[in-house]
């Protein structure tokens, strides 16, 4: 045990105030011989001590006046022998962090409680006027005040946009109070004038050997502190004028006094240190009311700033501190920086709204009792900012809601840097505040706080801006009650929390969730190479307004029954003995040949690293060792491996990866033990399992304690099957100080059992497994296309779940559907597939394409000859999830051909992001690799009778063929003449439809069923008599389809329909009006256009357009393309379209004119041009600094667009004729700006936009932000790079995050590398 355990991080070398608790105040003390000691002060005005920075606490030896290390003797600090700096206070056994006892400490907090020093009720009244006075004193030692008058009462009182005390409490209080502080003595020429003290600063500091003149007791300190302030108001009290109202509620006390006292504090000394109190033991008066509660301050601005005044002065309104006087109670802080009476910053923050409420009277509190949607303002608004919801739980507890916006000079102080909404538990059993707690008046909810744990402050805020939208009793954190230090449910239910903005929104939602998942299992019988689909019902059967949310995953089954935590990222669950229906307690004993384990410390490895008989997996990664540690778990690497203070997971921090069996200070019998250590640690590994025994193992005491603070027996196991588990047969201590559960070799990925928290008890077991999320035959979907969401109450999800036989081996399989909810407890619904037969249908092995230039390949000769008998080429398509979709073909189709199916499958694939259906349509392309179904590519239609094809049908094998004589890529006489239908788009859709939406998107599949029957009931699609009723909806779609992107639109048939009289409309504007179920399903599912890139192989001197031509009949069909690529050396003149391509030239003479849209355009080889519709001059052209590439932007709408040109030697605007030279010329001949320039802005004053407007010369990158006066940032309007030109912006007067900016005045500032220019701007509310 090292000593160093006990040093606070966060006291080194910062110094933080907790409202009057200072915390690591560096001080510099002179000792009697004149040197110096350097160190830290921390306390409050009941108990305040110096230590150095490894928090060993150091006191003065009144016999010597020097400082030794402080021994705890009968509660009270005493010297010990040792002088600080002559010896190391470890080797001798002194301990740091010595403080009085809690006994001592209370007692001070009633002594300064005693006495009547405390009022019944506030001091002075929360609205109105209140006249506070304030005197500065000085000891008769003590030279003249350094500052002026005005600069300490800048601290009271100051500008708008300066923090001062009135400024605080005006603007928190919303106008309604003002607090006007008179100083005195008065003030000369702003000197700081002060009454000066008869004594030396000596005289109020304790009697030692070098100060006999020092008090003597707590009697003799209140009598001289008492003295002083007295004699301090009546020297000033004749200058006060009489018609000054310093009693405005009229109860006979001065509403506010302060002193301010010149210099620091004298570190031992119990008066000098910033502290309120009453004047109980004299009578002063001033215009006949008395002076009783007092601030007494200190000058030094470690102690003296606006956030203290405010503190202190929220007292005086009669709010209570919000932190525990007793820091060593090992309760968590309850509010942390979110309330000025917990942690007070320099600038403070706010008071919560709960404080504001009932300590200033400033706001309403609303209370919600029926579920819905509210509204909530900012805490800177009075109205609609406190919700009070009850617990169902509790007479005595509930919850309250605010808004908190980082906005304006005070709120943007508060922790962290997130807006949002904050959860308080309110606990009217508690008293007024927090110092005497736990049990505590006011605490928050924030990320992994407990009733033992602190949590992350920095996140406390519920925003969907972090995807922090609820708290109920399953979140984190969750809504638990205080219940008398016991815990439990708070019955909280807040969901569907918006981001943050001028308001938030949210839902609250009551009674007891109850969700209902029908069937509770499914079960397929499948021949191999079939599919079936059966669905799921999940629905919320709860009271009305309540809310149920839900997450869909499967994978394979879990060897217990009923999940009590999980998964978490690496898909691992668990349960317990404890948990019902969970698993039955085990414990390992009856064993031969246990081996004891030699630790060289009891915060480190054992000495013997433990070799396993199996590879254990454990994240990813197979280990056949383990290390096992003294603190109670094992592990695999030496991070962290001392770690002794145990953590919340997952952390960096913490030991990884490993499993935490009970992760404490454990102290088993090691090589360098004290006499408190005990128990020994054991070990025992066969080829099915590794046991590792802490065997009634000691927790960790400081040698020469006395006390008991547990012996633990518990096991910790591995299994060869990578389940793993803890058995507790005994556990007598204590067990809520550890943590257990198991993390990554990272720390980013962790099951969290527990920590700090009661979970472990006497023959308990706990066991965790890993699940395989990819199930190849079982995909599952949802109507949504969604695997997560929310039910109200009588609403119902239906889950589509679709078995695949493809390449499976005949036989039984196993999975489960989990359907978990942060409402109620996780549901597994089993699936189960029979596969019949006797042998699996065949499958394509993988083929490697990457070797060839165009993917494609021969097949194999070592594949199977059912194969090899259909086809002779080969190539595929990759699914998101690592599959394939293999495409054959046969020998009479051309590459291009093949490179045409293959493009066309992959655009019909591709997501449309923003679609309804075809977001994400990686669940389509992965269910087709599923299927192992095959695209045929057959040489004609005699290919129908090849036996060897039949043969792979027959065994299962799914497909679509399509023939040679009907593929016709866009560089095809076919496709130029409009003389052949290239039915490449029907096949392929037909292949996807059948292999990919039927089995993954079932409830598509329902819609285009439905449109079809509605368009047969309405006479627009009428099927053809050879084709089978189940393929109707097939042709329908793939009509659609072809319909859509103008397969159809030159009438080839001169009738007006699509096919053969089977759709009645030839174009997408006729099929939107009289088919619109069918025209939102194809737009939403394949997008505008078609999603491949074309490649042009035409003949010499040949054109191609992309443009609309009713004299073209192939441009009904191209006006869909986007991107071109010309391949070969044929010079080609090629026309964009309205949309952003990129077209791509040949080594050729290419003329390339891209039309509207932001098209790239590569000239290549040759000499190229580009054409553009108007005169040059109607253009912005900028030439690309270091290449030969132009930007080139039509100032004329919907004409040429913004176009990037590479690589063209020749442009033509309206017929005019530029070469590179011409162009280059003509702009260095354009009047552009010579200069950078940002002009006035205007409005000026504005209360909504400001238009700002610059010159840019050249190329340039450049900023506008906008400052406050302190020169904090505001806003970016524009960090970037721009060419030459002029341009104008705007800003709209609202800050970073959206909010808007208060009034006020504000600088714009342009700045680049050469230049700066700031103007002032006034914005008007």
């Amino acid at each position: 045990m090292n000593f160093a355990r006990f040093i606070f991080g966060s006291i080194l070398f910062t110094s933080f105030l907790f409202g009057t608790w200072f915390e690591s105040v560096p001080r510099t003390l002179i000792l009697p011989d004149n040197s110096i000691l350097n160190c830290f002060a921390s306390g409050d005005q009941y108990f305040k001590r110096l230590h150095d920075s490894n928090d060993f606490t150091l006191v003065m030896n009144q016999d010597d006046g020097y400082y030794y290390y402080a021994v705890l003797f009968d509660g009270n600090l005493v010297p010990s022998e040792v002088k600080v700096g002559e010896a190391d206070p470890e080797s001798v056994g002194i301990y740091p962090g010595a403080k009085i006892s809690n006994e001592i400490y209370q007692e001070r907090v009633n002594y300064y409680k005693s006495n009547g020093s405390e009022r019944d009720s506030r001091d002075a009244p929360t609205t109105g006027t209140i006249n506070q006075i304030n005197i500065f004193i000085r000891f008769a030692d003590d030279p003249n005040f350094s500052e002026p008058r005005s600069y300490y009462d800048g601290f009271y009182q100051s500008q708008d946009n300066i923090p001062s005390l009135r400024n605080y409490f005006k603007e928190i209080s919303y106008n309604t109070l003002d607090i006007i502080t008179y100083h005195y003595p008065g003030s000369i020429l702003d000197l700081n004038t002060s009454y000066v003290d008869d004594n030396n600063r000596n005289y109020y500091e304790p009697v030692s050997a070098n100060n006999p003149e020092g008090y003597q007791s707590d009697n003799d300190r209140m009598q001289r502190e008492h003295t002083l302030l007295a004699n301090a108001v009546n020297a000033v009290s004749s200058q006060i004028p009489n018609d000054l109202s310093i009693d405005s509620d009229n109860d006979g006390y001065v509403d506010a006094v302060s002193f301010v006292i010149y210099g620091s504090t004298n570190d031992w000394s119990d008066l000098l240190w910033p502290h309120r109190w009453s004047l109980y033991s004299q009578d002063v008066f001033i215009n006949d009311a008395m002076v009783r509660d007092y601030l007494f301050m200190l000058t030094d601005l470690s102690y003296f700033n606006v956030g203290v005044l405010c503190h202190e002065f929220f007292h005086v309104l009669g709010a209570p501190d919000l932190y525990h006087y007793d820091r060593d109670n090992g309760a968590p802080r309850a509010v942390g920086g979110w309330d000025l009476m917990d942690i007070a910053f320099s600038t403070p923050q706010y008071p919560s709204a709960y404080m504001k409420w009932k300590y200033g009277n400033w706001i309403e509190m609303e209370s919600i009792t029926t579920g819905g949607t509210y509204i909530i303002n900012p805490l800177q608004k009075q109205e609609n900012v406190l919700f009070k919801i009850l617990s169902p739980f509790s007479p005595t507890e509930y919850f309250v809601i605010e808004y908190r916006k980082k906005d304006g000079l005070y709120e943007t102080n508060t922790p962290g840097n997130r807006s949002g909404l904050l959860v308080y538990r309110i606990n009217e059993n508690a008293g007024d505040g927090n110092q005497d707690g736990p049990p505590d008046e006011i605490y928050l909810y924030r990320p992994n706080g407990t009733l033992i744990s602190d949590g992350n402050f920095n996140f406390a805020p519920f925003s969907l801006d972090y995807g922090s939208t609820e708290i109920n009793d399953n979140t984190n954190p969750n809504s638990f009650l205080y219940n008398d230090g016991f815990g439990g449910d708070g019955g909280l239910n807040v969901y569907n929390i918006s981001g943050s903005d001028t308001t938030m929104s949210f839902t609250v939602s009551f009674g007891n969730p109850i969700m209902e998942v029908n069937p509770q299992q499914l079960d397929f019988i499948l021949s191999p190479g079939e599919f079936a689909g059966q669905q799921i019902t999940v629905s919320n059967m709860s009271e009305i307004n309540t809310f149920i949310s839900y997450e869909i995953s499967n994978s394979t089954i879990l060897p217990f029954a009923n999940v009590q935590g999980g998964p978490d990222l690496g898909n691992y669950f668990w349960t317990s003995s404890g948990n019902a229906g969970g698993i039955e307690f085990e414990w390992n004993e009856n064993i031969d040949g246990w081996q004891q384990l030699v630790f060289p410390h009891n915060d480190e490895f054992s000495t013997q690293q433990i070799q396993l008989p199996f590879d254990f997996p454990f994240y990813g990664e197979l280990y056949n060792y383990v290390y096992v540690n003294a603190n109670g778990w094992i592990g695999w690497t030496d991070q962290n491996e001392t770690a002794w203070e145990n953590s919340n997971l997952p952390s960096a921090e913490a030991p990884r990866p490993a499993i935490f069996g009970f992760w404490d200070d454990l102290n088993p019998i090691n090589n360098n033990s004290n006499q408190t250590a005990g128990g020994n640690v054991y070990y025992f590994s066969d080829s099915s399992m590794a046991v590792i025994w802490y065997n009634n193992v000691a927790r960790w005491l400081p040698g020469g304690n006395e006390e008991y603070s547990g012996l633990y027996d518990f096991q910790i196991v591995l299994r060869s099957s990578g389940d793993f588990g803890v058995n507790y047969a005994s556990m007598d201590g204590v067990v809520s100080s550890a943590t257990v559960g198991f993390q990554n070799s990272s720390g980013d990925i962790a099951s969290q059992i527990v920590n700090d928290s009661i979970f472990v008890n006497d023959q308990l077991s706990w066991k965790a497994a890993k699940i395989d999320t990819q199930i190849p035959w079982m995909i599952i979907s949802t109507e949504e296309n969604d695997l997560s969401g929310s039910l109200q109450t009588g609403e119902s999800r239906n889950i589509y779940v679709q078995a695949i036989s493809s390449g499976l081996e005949p036989g039984e399989y196993a999975a489960a559907l989990h359907i978990i909810s942060n409402e109620v407890d996780p549901v597994s619904v089993p699936i189960n597939l029979t596969v019949s037969g006797q042998v699996p249908s065949p499958v394509l092995p993988y083929i490697n394409i990457d070797n060839s230039d165009n993917g494609i390949v021969q097949l194999p000769e070592n594949i199977d000859s059912l194969f090899k008998e259909v086809a002779d080429y080969y190539t595929h398509v990759d699914t998101p999830d690592g599959d394939i979709i293999p495409i054959l073909a046969q020998e009479n189709f051309s590459q291009s051909q093949i490179i045409h199916v293959r493009d066309v499958l992959n655009s019909l694939l591709k997501d449309v992001p923003g679609a309804s259906f075809g977001n994400d349509k990686s669940n389509i392309s992965n269910a087709i690799g599923a299927s192992n179904a095959i695209i045929f590519l057959l040489n004609d239609e005699s290919e129908y009778e090849n036996s060897s094809l039949l043969n792979l049908y027959e065994f299962g094998v799914g497909g679509q063929d399509l023939l040679a004589t009907e593929v016709f890529p866009e560089t095809s006489n076919e496709y130029i003449q409009s003389s052949r239908r290239n039915a490449t788009y029907e096949e392929v859709l037909h292949f996807v439809h059948n292999y990919g939406i039927k089995i993954a998107e079932p409830y598509m599949q329902n819609l285009i069923v439905e449109a079809m029957q509605t368009a047969i009931e309405n006479q627009v699609y009428a099927p053809l008599n050879d084709i089978l009723p189940d393929d109707y909806a097939d042709e329908y779609f793939a009509l659609g389809l072809e319909c859509f992107y103008g397969i159809w639109a030159h009438d080839p048939n001169s009738d007006g329909f699509s096919g053969d009289r089977e759709y009645s409309f030839i174009n997408r504007l006729q099929m939107e009006q009289g088919d619109p179920a069918l025209y939102r399903i194809i737009s939403e599912y394949f997008g505008e256009t078609w999603n491949y890139t074309p490649k042009l192989n035409l003949m010499m001197d040949a054109s191609f357009s992309m443009q609309p031509d009713t004299s073209l009949d192939y441009t009904f069909r191209s006006q869909y393309l986007r991107n071109i690529t010309a391949v070969g050396n044929s010079d080609l003149s090629i026309a964009g379209n309205n949309y952003s391509n990129v077209i791509t030239g040949n080594s050729g003479n290419n003329t390339i004119a891209p039309f509207s849209g932001s098209d790239t355009l590569f000239g290549g080889g040759g000499n190229d041009k580009a054409i553009f519709q108007g005169p040059w001059e109607q253009y912005f052209i900028e030439p690309i600094l270091d290449s030969n590439s132009f930007r080139i932007i039509d100032v004329m709408y919907q004409r040429d667009g913004l176009n990037i040109l590479h690589d063209f030697e020749e442009f033509e605007f309206a017929g005019d004729l530029f070469s590179i030279g011409n162009l280059l010329s003509n702009l260095e001949q354009k009047n552009f700006p010579d200069q950078f320039n940002l002009y006035a802005p205007y409005p000026n004053p504005f209360n909504s936009v400001v238009n700002l407007e610059y010159d840019i010369p050249k190329e340039s990158s450049f900023s506008i932000i906008i400052f406050d006066l302190k020169g904090r940032q505001v806003f970016e309007v524009y960090n970037g790079k721009s060419g030459p030109g002029k341009y104008s912006a705007k800003w709209m007067g609202r800050n970073t995050f959206g909010a808007d900016a208060p009034a006020g005045m504000y600088l714009v500032q342009f700045r680049t590398n050469e230049y700066l220019k700031t103007h002032k701007v006034l914005l008007l509310k």
